[in-house]
């Protein structure tokens, strides 16, 4: 037995695949707009539902949710070109933003009781421009080992601008993080 996510990406794909289906079938009687609505109600959530498990994911499964997307895209904006369309965002960004939000959640002690201490601030002797800021980062030898959540996420925190790590309430870091990854 195999620790990969490949039979759930092939579940997820099926899934929204489906639910695609059924956007294609309506989409002649709705706007852009509420086309976009409706996906992002009904595949969005599909595809990136507790995604920051999909650090780790190979290269064919990474493209088997690329290939959802795009045919989301050709079915809410036909052959227009749209992509920055408001709230069409690439899975890696998305990933970033859900990464992001979990260590903010971590280190304020509203994720899940058992990561509360999973992150730790950089805390040294000297003072630096980042020392409050920054988050310590684990050493690991592998490269599934940075692809975790661990390490990762880490450096997605740290990559972050000091306005954004500095906040202290949730709705307005997570609006933050959503304009500074905006594609």
């Amino acid at each position: 037995m195999s620790l990969n996510l490949n039979n759930h990406i092939v579940k997820i794909c099926k899934k929204a695949s489906s639910r695609l289906g059924l956007l294609r079938r309506i989409r002649p009687i709705l706007t852009t707009y509420a086309t976009m609505e409706v996906y992002k109600a009904m595949v969005q959530p599909v595809l990136t539902y507790c995604s920051i498990a999909f650090t780790s994911l190979s290269e064919a499964n990474e493209t088997r949710l690329r290939k959802i997307k795009k045919t989301a895209h050709k079915i809410i904006f036909g052959s227009q070109k749209q992509s920055n369309y408001q709230g069409w965002r690439s899975f890696p960004s998305m990933r970033s933003i859900q990464s992001a939000l979990f260590v903010f959640e971590c280190l304020n002690g509203t994720g899940p009781s058992v990561f509360n201490n999973y992150f730790r601030r950089l805390d040294h002797a000297k003072t630096t421009r980042r020392n409050s800021t920054d988050l310590w980062i684990p050493k690991v030898r592998t490269e599934s080992g940075k692809r975790g959540i661990y390490y990762s996420g880490t450096k997605i925190f740290n990559a972050l601008p000091v306005h954004i790590k500095t906040e202290k309430f949730r709705i307005i870091f997570k609006s933050a993080l959503k304009e500074h990854f905006k594609n």
